[in-house]
């Protein structure tokens, strides 16, 4: 899974529910923005220029950005790219992704290994 970063800014990035297209006070269209202390999370805010974007945080200690998540399916003896996506940044997103990929190769009789990710790493039985 690889972060990829969107175009879109952090100051497009405003509440879903607020003014239209509020006039910035004074300063022109580029207006310098304060985000310290404001909790916006994507429930509750989308981005006003790439409305796919999403706010998403790769870790714990990492900050979050407007990102998209892309996956690729790699062949394992030559670690070839056989097919690779772009998705929206969720939680479930990765484990979509990898179903997605990997079903038009999961009618040949040779078994197919999926690697867990880190974050769900369980026993398998």
């Amino acid at each position: 899974m690889a972060l990829i970063q969107a175009w879109a800014s952090m100051k497009s990035f405003k509440p879903v529910d607020g003014p239209s297209d509020p006039l910035p006070p004074s300063g022109g269209r580029n207006v310098e923005t304060d985000f310290r202390g404001e909790t916006r999370s994507n429930a509750t805010h989308a981005s006003a220029t790439d409305p796919d974007a999403k706010l998403y945080r790769k870790g714990a200690v990492m900050e979050a950005k407007l990102a998209f998540l892309g996956h690729a399916l790699m062949e394992n003896r030559y670690g070839l790219i056989v097919d690779a996506c772009l998705t929206q940044a969720s939680g479930h997103a990765e484990r979509v992704a990898a179903l997605a990929m990997i079903e038009p190769h999961a009618d040949r009789p040779v078994a197919v290994t999926l690697a867990p990710t880190r974050d769900t790493m369980r026993p398998t039985s």
